[in-house]
């Protein structure tokens, strides 16, 4: 969900050194993953390190999803969602998908892909199959 009030932890993604990435599923309805406490619990005392910067795409929607698993997350230094917006204002919209590719020149698999359109077919994230969402 977009409401942050209604979102479900699904997966953790995690990059601590460029060109290394991390997935990690807690609330996929099928597949092998880790408990949700259990992760919290573990990555609790680097998110919460005021040491420690943070840096994320739309990262207050995390941190609100954090906050309400107990997590606090400390020290957010950038919002790549910000700083699209003030490199380019006027644009469409400022999503990850789009300034992958407009940035990098990475091609992002559309969400639509994973959970289908807007409608009676389409799917929540949890459903979504572990390597699938892990890409």
């Amino acid at each position: 969900s977009v409401d942050t009030m209604e979102a479900e932890l699904v997966g953790m993604s995690f990059s601590v050194k460029s060109g290394e990435a991390y997935y990690i599923p807690v609330g996929h309805e099928s597949g092998t993953q880790l408990g949700k406490d259990e992760v919290l619990e573990a990555l609790r005392p680097i998110l919460e390190d005021k040491k420690i910067g943070k840096v994320g795409h739309n990262i207050k929607y995390d941190c609100q999803i954090f906050k309400r698993a107990g997590v606090h997350v400390a020290n957010i230094v950038f919002d790549t969602m910000v700083a699209g917006f003030i490199l380019n204002p006027i644009a469409r919209t400022q999503g990850l998908g789009d300034l992958a590719y407009g940035e990098l020149g990475i091609e992002m698999i559309p969400i639509e892909e994973l959970i289908g359109t807007k409608g009676k077919d389409q799917k929540s994230f949890n459903q979504t199959d572990i390597a699938v969402a892990t890409q």
